[in-house]
């Protein structure tokens, strides 16, 4: 229980961190070291540990999950992917992708799907 609770805590402390300075220039896993007040290897070890994945996809998976709220507000991949850290939107695409799934517009054009039969299966009250 205390393990579970020790990487919770890291995962918020790593999570803060990613999320003041993700749209840094230099913003990379040394840099991330360095706001985390240890080496690489130790963070490397750290986000093994707590978050079962190392820093890289940790920063990456916080970058994906900011994109995907940014695709669902209608804001073009262009846009999404210099909003989210990346200098290249092809860089952003094949991230998105290999992180989701399906690209930012089959993402979109999903979860659109999903509200529609939502909707349908909404159960209306007869009029009286």
């Amino acid at each position: 229980m205390e393990h579970e609770y020790d990487s919770l805590i890291y995962q918020a402390k790593i999570q803060q961190k990613i999320a003041e300075k993700f749209l840094s220039k230099n913003f990379s896993v040394p840099f991330l070291a360095k706001q985390m007040k240890c080496n690489e290897r130790t963070l490397h070890r750290r986000c093994r540990k707590h978050c079962q994945k190392p820093p890289s996809e940790v920063i990456q998976e916080f970058r994906i999950n900011i994109a995907k709220e940014l695709v669902l507000d209608g804001i073009v991949s262009d846009i999404v992917a210099k909003q989210v850290g990346y200098r290249c939107t092809s860089a952003f695409l094949t991230a998105f992708k290999k992180e989701v799934g399906v690209s930012p517009q089959n993402y979109l054009l999903q979860l659109k799907k999903i509200d529609k039969v939502h909707d349908k299966n909404i159960v209306r009250k007869p009029k009286r």
